[in-house]
């Protein structure tokens, strides 16, 4: 976890008006319904939950505009051992079009860096040594470093 703060103030201090995207615990607003449901949707993820080791609170919410449209998109992690590798958890980002959660995003993070660079409207992710760019339909990583 240090790893990736870090990172993410090297990103965040080269940047100009980026915002780091801050999740919370123990959310249980509007949309955590939904979230459940797509968690208990993908059985890979869902057999952890049911033989008990990961807990529902083990999910960190977000939500932040990542297209100036004025409606914030839904982040979403699961913060625990199966779902997280050498600092770094799975993060799903979700929009709304017509009334339905869209999956627009899926890769693997702590802190994340909504960038003001935009393509095709969006705004860059930046999370450790990558990022992800908007291609129309989704987000798409891309490597910071192609030589590794």
């Amino acid at each position: 976890m240090f790893f990736a703060v870090f990172w993410a103030t090297i990103l965040y201090s080269q940047a100009g008006n980026e915002s780091l995207v801050k999740f919370e615990e123990g959310y249980r607003g509007p949309h955590w319904q939904f979230i459940k449901e797509y968690v208990e949707s993908q059985e890979i993820a869902y057999g952890f939950f049911i033989e008990g080791e990961t807990e529902w609170s083990d999910i960190l919410v977000a939500f932040h505009d990542v297209n100036d449209d004025g409606q914030l998109e839904l982040f979403f992690r699961i913060y625990d051992g199966p779902f997280c590798g050498t600092a770094e958890c799975t993060t799903f980002v979700f929009q709304m079009q017509g009334g339905v959660w869209k999956n627009i995003a899926e890769f693997n993070s702590t802190a994340i860096i909504v960038s003001d660079e935009k393509i095709l409207g969006y705004r860059t992710l930046y999370w450790l040594k990558s990022r992800t760019h908007w291609d129309g339909e989704q987000y798409v990583p891309v490597d910071l470093d192609p030589e590794g």
